[in-house]
């Protein structure tokens, strides 16, 4: 059956009609607890002017890391804490700058960029359980312009382990996918591939616009996709 093009488009926007969306912009503070995360430095803050555009979450020069990131632990009742807790991720998309930096040294190893997310809670031994994935995007390097990253998150797989994804968990857990999409208490974006092998270097990075999207997703007229 052939579909009219017109009518394609509009059957496509009604697509994520129930779906809700988290925006970290940075314009008015930074209000789910982002923070830069490494060996050095940090945590950052919220610069007004330079983002893509207006405020962006700041590293500032001479932040040191051997896996340096941008990381979230939102409170209770903040917008993010309820798209993680939702059991219902789609998706996380952001923008990322990597400035340049006279400070020593830097690090210009090819990598790919990493999402991650992590229950703090779940193991009684006190272990954080992280699943992440990367993406094919390198890194870029110092002094690039802005650049949007995104990550697709298969919450309704059955799968233990959906394709692209490590779960790291202690084995006693018996721990799966559906769990972690249940229990997360925190996101992490890492300008590098954590299993990499790295040396303590100098970054200048920044975050904006990080979106993260929830919810059931239906089209209008109320029939699953």
């Amino acid at each position: 059956m052939r579909i009219a093009t017109a009518g394609l488009v509009a059957v496509l926007a009604t697509f994520d009609a129930a779906a809700t969306q988290v925006v970290d912009d940075f314009e008015h503070g930074n209000i789910n607890q982002w923070a830069w995360i490494g060996s050095r430095g940090g945590p950052g803050n919220v610069n007004p002017d330079g983002g893509n555009p207006g405020g962006w979450f700041d590293s500032h020069d001479e932040f040191y890391g051997w896996h340096p990131m941008a990381t979230s632990m939102p409170a209770a009742n903040t917008p993010l804490r309820d798209a993680l807790a939702s059991g219902t991720l789609h998706k996380v998309q952001l923008d990322f700058v990597r400035l340049a930096t006279d400070c020593f040294p830097d690090y210009g190893l090819p990598s790919t960029m990493t999402l991650q997310l992590a229950d703090l809670h779940s193991d009684p031994g006190g272990s954080a359980s992280l699943a992440q994935t990367t993406i094919g995007t390198g890194v870029p390097p110092e002094g690039a312009p802005w650049q949007t990253v995104s990550f697709d998150i298969p919450s309704d797989s059955e799968d233990a382990t959906p394709p692209g994804w490590e779960i790291l968990a202690a084995p006693e857990l018996g721990y799966t996918w559906q769990d972690m999409m249940h229990n997360i208490d925190a996101i992490a974006f890492l300008p590098l591939n954590p299993d990499d092998i790295t040396y303590e270097s100098c970054w200048h990075v920044g975050v904006d616009n990080i979106i993260v999207t929830y919810g059931d997703v239906l089209f209008s007229n109320g029939f699953e996709p």
